[in-house]
This record gives structure tokens, sequence and C-alpha cells, in this order.
């Protein structure tokens, strides 16, 4: 499994803020995804690994109990929610022929 369940099992490269940041500004190489939309399980978990960090914080959430206590943990099903829509977004949504709206070809050269 991609992730632990136990917030506080979660690798420290994830909670270091500035690790996060370096992790998130890396772009996902585009053969990889090519690969994952053609239906390859391993770079399909290198995306979710590289995106990792991101899920693993948009999926820890805080409880307080009666007292004021703060509990932090991750949310196992929204995590699995958000993976869902990242591979279903790669396999339906992903178009290797269509630039993204804000991008244009000549920049590219």
């Amino acid at each position: 499994e991609l992730l632990d369940k136990d917030m506080w099992q979660i690798p420290e490269r994830i909670r270091d803020p500035e690790a996060f940041e370096e992790a998130m500004n890396d772009l996902v190489p585009y053969e990889t995804i090519l690969e994952a939309k053609r239906g390859s399980p391993e770079a399909m978990k290198t995306i979710l690994r590289h995106y990792e960090g991101y899920i693993v914080r948009c999926a820890t959430l805080t409880q307080y109990n009666s007292f004021g206590n703060p509990r932090v943990f991750l949310d196992d099903d929204i995590r699995q929610n958000i993976e869902s829509a990242l591979m279903l977004s790669i396999i339906f949504r992903f178009d290797p022929c269509r630039l993204p709206d804000d991008e244009r070809l000549e920049e590219k050269l």
C-alpha cells in the first residue's frame, strides 16, 4: 500500500513542508503519464507516489474531543477517493493529442 494508515507513520519527507513544496514543483514525466493511460500499473503507481504527499495533506483531518484536544488522522476513504479520481482522470480525461488550454505550441519551440 502506498500510504500508511496511521498519520504518525507517514514518512518525514511528506510531513516536511519544504520537501512537500519541492515535490509538488517537480513534474511527472510525460512518458510516464502516457504509459499510465495505456494501462501500465507501474506507471500509475509512480504517479500516485509522486502525488502521495499532496493526497495525504488533503486527506488529513483534525477532530476535537469534548475537552477540545485535537486528534490528527489520515482519513483512508478520502485518500482512496482522491487516488481514484486521479487515476480515472488519467485514463478517461487525459488527451495526449491536445495541449492544455493555457499553453501554446509556439511556447514549446
